[in-house]
């Protein structure tokens, strides 16, 4: 029987892009959570029922959240910054959400690809000997793939 590995994320990546074919990485990630994928329950029990009883809901890609070491002359964090500006889909006719990957540390490496909208940017760390860091939130629309 073979254990499984277990990988840290030094050297794990988060990139995006507009098209779903280049992808752009985004410089000095500090942490990565998610996708955190779920599916919801609704409650199927009736008068009739001895015990509840349940069925699934459709799946829910949730969120993607990282931090960065924020650097406003970084190119891919202005990029991140226009993406909250001028959010896809808000007009008449919405836009597709942007392409994300998220890249594991393990030896092939493993990446899982999804499409999101940024739905959070917040500056933290403007203290007197910290890091002024930026948390991003990337709302998760569709399916993760591998």
């Amino acid at each position: 029987m073979t254990s499984p590995a277990i990988y840290g994320g030094l050297g794990a990546t988060i990139a995006y892009s507009a098209t779903g074919s280049t992808y752009t990485t985004i410089a000095s990630v500090v942490s990565i959570d998610g996708p955190k994928l779920a599916v919801g329950s609704v409650e199927t029990t009736n008068l009739a029922s001895t015990v509840k009883s349940y069925r699934a809901t459709l799946p829910d890609s949730a969120e993607v959240s990282f931090t960065i070491q924020y650097d406003p002359a970084q190119t891919t964090h202005q990029q991140l910054l226009t993406l909250y500006s001028t959010p896809v889909g808000t007009g008449v006719v919405a836009s597709p959400a942007y392409f994300w990957q998220v890249t594991f540390t393990d030896v092939t490496p493993t990446v899982w690809h999804f499409q999101g909208l940024l739905t959070g940017y917040e500056i933290t760390g403007l203290t007197v000997e910290g890091n002024v860091e930026a948390n991003v939130t990337i709302r998760g629309t569709g399916t993760v793939t591998t």
